[in-house]
């Protein structure tokens, strides 16, 4: 049928750990949703939620996702490429973009911890549609800073602080709904 949805996987991630990378990279390799098309032209509804704190206050990240099929480093990145715009001056090219950077704001990075979400429909290339086996992590990369960011916890260990649990939803749907 036209647009089903043929089928729902999610995993929640809550470990806590440092992120500090400058290109796209897996959180984790068990922060992942494995699926096996059952369609070859199917579409995804990919929906992340990544738990996020900082250890500066200059730390700032840009959050993705790979697919397997397609690569799980650096520009392998399934969101489309914006690297075409000349409109941002010397501003960092990215589709989604996770923490924020506070510039001088001395300590917001004591508390401050943020969910950063986003939902895809994302259809594979040509070359990358298939029933085979594939995996879909999010990934993220750091601002220029070189600041580490805190996956699932905020900085301080204090009951002002929290400890998180981030997420990826995948749903395979039949393809002839996106057109």
């Amino acid at each position: 049928t036209g647009g089903a949805i043929l089928q729902v996987k999610e995993t929640q991630y809550a470990a806590p750990h440092g992120f500090n990378n400058a290109n796209f990279t897996k959180i984790n390799d068990a922060f992942k949703v494995d699926m096996t098309a059952q369609q070859a032209n199917s579409s995804f509804l990919v929906e992340v939620m990544i738990n996020v704190g900082s250890d500066h206050h200059d730390a700032g990240c840009a959050v993705g996702f790979f697919d397997s099929l397609k690569g799980d480093s650096g520009d392998a990145n399934a969101f489309p490429p914006i690297s075409a715009r000349s409109d941002v001056g010397s501003r960092t090219k990215v589709a989604v973009v996770g923490h924020w950077s506070m510039g001088s704001s001395d300590n917001t990075e004591n508390h401050s911890q943020m969910n950063y979400s986003f939902s895809y429909l994302y259809t594979p290339a040509s070359g990358q549609q298939s029933t085979s086996a594939r995996s879909f992590y999010p990934c993220m990369k750091r601002n220029t800073d070189n600041q580490q960011l805190l996956v699932n916890y905020a900085q301080n260990n204090e009951g002002r602080s929290f400890a998180g649990v981030s997420y990826i939803r995948v749903m395979e749907i039949a393809n002839s709904v996106v057109g």
